[in-house]
C-alpha cells in the first residue's frame, strides 16, 4: 500500500485492533458492520473511503481485508494481530460494501422525503450482494408488496428507463435471495419481464424532473446568517432540530436555514407555559412509534445544561410539548426536540453548540443536493430524449450551485467559530480545522465531473421521487 497523509499506526488494546485516519467527516459518520466484531466508519459523502475501523478480539480480520480493495491490507492486519507494530494507510471498501454504506447513509441522514419501503428494497439488494442472503430475504419479504407494485408500474411503462434499469437489478437480487421459495419463481419471471421492458413514458420522465427539483431544490440557503452564532428571539421563538438526536424524515424539513420548531409563551399563573410545536413530515402518522418518541426540552443557552424535557403529543399534523417556564428566565433558555432513544448527553444546546447544529444541517442539505445532481446526471445518461436530457442537465447544474452555496455557508460558520473559540483550546481548534478541510474536499468533489466510486450510483429510492404534493400520504412508516 502506498504512503499517504492518512498513514496512521494500528492501535492494539488487548486483543482488539483499531485504526483512525484522524480525518473528520464532511457530512456525517456512518457505521458499517462488516462481520461480528468488525466495524468500519465512513462519511455519508463518500461511503467508499474508511475513516476508521475496529476489529474486536476474535473478530475476522480477513473479513475486513476482503471488504476492501487494497491487496496488501490482509498482510498488514496479520502482522498487527501478531503484535508487530504496524501502520496502515486509508483503505477503501469495494463496490458491494460501498453500496451497503450508501443505503445506510441515505436511511439515516437523508432529510428529504423518500419512500421507506423502496429504501428497504435497496437495503435488501445491498445485503444480498455482500452474501447476507438470510437478511436480504427477510427485508425483501417486508417490502414484497412494494416490489410487486413497482414491477407492475415498470411493465406498464410508468418508470423512466434509469429507474427501470435499477428496478430490474433489485428484482433479480430479490429472486436470487428467495430462490428456494415459491415466491422466488414469481420474482424470477418478473425480473425477466422487467429486463425485457422497452416501453417507457417520456411524460413520466418530465414529471420526474419536476418532482426532483421540487423535492431537493429548496433554495433556502441563507448566506446572510453565515458567521453569526446567535439567533434572534422574540415573544415567539424559532428553532432548528438537531439531526443527530432526531430520526430523519419524521419532522418536516424545509431546508437547512428554515426553522423547524416554534415556541410560544403563554402567561398562566405565577410561572407561565411555553408551547413548543413542530410539524410532522408528510406521510407520517402522528400516532406512529417514531412520532411518539419525540421529546421537547428547554436548556440553558449558555451552559447547554438540560433544564426540563416533556413528551410531545399529536395535534393534527403537528407535535406539541408544554413546559412550565418562568417568563423572567426566557432570555437564558433555548428550546429543542430530541428522540427518547437518544442520549440526553448528546444534546447540543446553547449558542456555540447551535452553530455546530447549523453546520451539520447545511452539510446534510449540501449532500442531498449532491446526490440529486448525481441522480439527475445518471438519468440524463440513460435517456435519448434530447429535450428531457437538456432539462435534467440544467437541473444538475442548479443542484451543484446550491450544494456549493450550502457548503460554503458551513465553512464560514466554522471559520467564525474557530476565530471565536479555537484559540482557547488547541484540540478544539484542530477539530474545527479538520472539519473545514473535509468540507473543502467535498466542495472540490461536487465541482469535479469525474466518475463516482463504484457502488455509489443512485438508489432505486432516489430514482423514484416522492413529491410533496403526492395525495398518497403513506411512505412506508406507520
Amino acid at each position: 500500500m502506498s504512503a499517504s497523509k492518512y498513514s496512521r499506526s494500528i492501535r492494539r488494546d488487548g486483543g482488539d485492533l483499531s485504526w483512525d485516519s484522524d480525518v473528520a467527516p464532511a457530512v456525517a459518520e456512518v457505521a458499517v458492520s462488516i462481520a461480528p466484531g468488525v466495524v468500519v466508519v465512513v462519511d455519508a459523502a463518500d461511503t467508499s473511503t474508511v475513516l476508521r475501523w475496529h476489529v474486536a478480539e476474535g473478530g475476522g480480520i480477513r473479513a475486513l481485508a476482503a471488504a476492501c480493495v487494497e491487496p496488501g491490507l490482509g498482510g498488514i492486519l496479520e502482522r498487527a494481530a501478531s503484535g508487530i507494530e504496524s501502520e496502515c494507510d486509508a483503505v477503501h471498501l469495494d463496490a458491494r460494501w460501498t453500496r451497503l454504506g450508501l443505503t445506510a447513509a441515505c436511511g439515516r441522514w437523508s432529510m428529504v422525503r423518500m419512500n421507506e419501503s423502496v429504501l428497504v428494497l435497496d437495503g435488501a439488494a445491498a445485503r444480498h450482494r455482500i452474501g447476507d442472503t438470510a437478511a436480504a430475504a427477510r427485508l425483501f419479504a417486508v417490502a414484497s408488496a412494494t416490489l410487486e407494485g413497482l414491477g407492475v408500474d415498470c411493465l406498464n411503462g410508468e418508470m423512466s428507463s434509469s429507474a427501470a434499469k435499477e428496478m430490474a437489478i433489485v428484482t433479480l437480487e430479490a429472486a436470487e435471495a428467495v430462490s428456494e421459495t415459491t415466491w422466488g419463481y414469481v420474482l424470477m419471471d418478473l425480473a425477466a419481464r422487467v429486463q425485457a421492458a422497452t416501453a417507457f413514458d417520456d411524460d413520466t420522465l418530465r414529471q420526474w424532473i419536476e418532482d426532483l427539483v421540487e423535492t431537493q431544490s429548496l433554495s433556502l440557503v441563507d448566506t446572510d446568517m453565515a458567521g453569526d452564532g446567535t439567533r434572534s428571539r422574540a415573544s415567539v421563538f424559532s428553532g432548528y432540530i438537531d439531526p443527530h438526536v432526531v430520526p430523519p424524515r419524521i419532522l418536516a424539513w424545509r431546508g437547512a436555514s428554515t426553522p423547524d420548531i416554534e415556541a410560544t409563551y403563554r402567561a398562566e399563573g405565577e410561572t407561565g407555559r411555553v408551547i413548543l410545536s413542530a410539524q410532522l413530515a408528510q406521510g407520517i402518522d402522528a400516532h406512529s412509534r417514531e412520532a411518539g418518541e419525540m421529546l421537547a426540552y428547554a436548556a440553558n443557552r449558555r451552559s447547554g445544561q438540560l433544564l426540563v424535557s416533556v413528551p410531545m403529543v399529536a395535534d393534527g399534523t403537528s407535535l406539541i410539548g408544554m413546559m412550565e417556564i418562568d417568563e423572567d428566565s426566557l432570555s437564558d433558555i433555548c428550546f429543542g426536540i430530541f428522540c427518547a432513544s437518544s442520549d440526553p448527553r448528546d444534546l447540543r444546546a446553547g449558542d456555540s453548540a447551535g452553530v455546530l447544529v447549523d453546520v451539520d444541517r447545511l452539510m446534510l442539505e449540501a449532500w442531498g443536493l449532491q446526490r440529486a445532481k448525481l441522480t439527475a446526471l445518471y438519468v440524463a445518461n440513460s435517456t435519448s430524449e434530447s429535450e428531457a436530457r437538456r432539462a435534467v442537465t440544467s437541473a444538475a447544474r442548479g443542484f451543484t450551485r446550491e450544494a456549493l452555496d450550502a457548503a460554503e455557508s458551513a465553512v464560514e460558520k466554522l471559520t467564525w467559530l474557530n476565530d471565536e473559540f479555537g484559540r482557547d483550546s488547541q484540540s478544539w481548534g484542530a477539530l474545527l480545522e479538520s472539519r473545514i478541510e473535509a468540507i473543502e474536499r467535498f466542495m472540490a468533489a461536487v465541482e469535479d465531473d469525474r466518475a463516482e466510486p463504484p457502488g455509489t450510483q443512485p438508489l432505486l429510492a432516489e430514482l423514484l421521487i416522492t413529491p410533496s404534493d403526492d395525495n398518497d400520504r403513506s411512505d412506508g412508516r406507520s
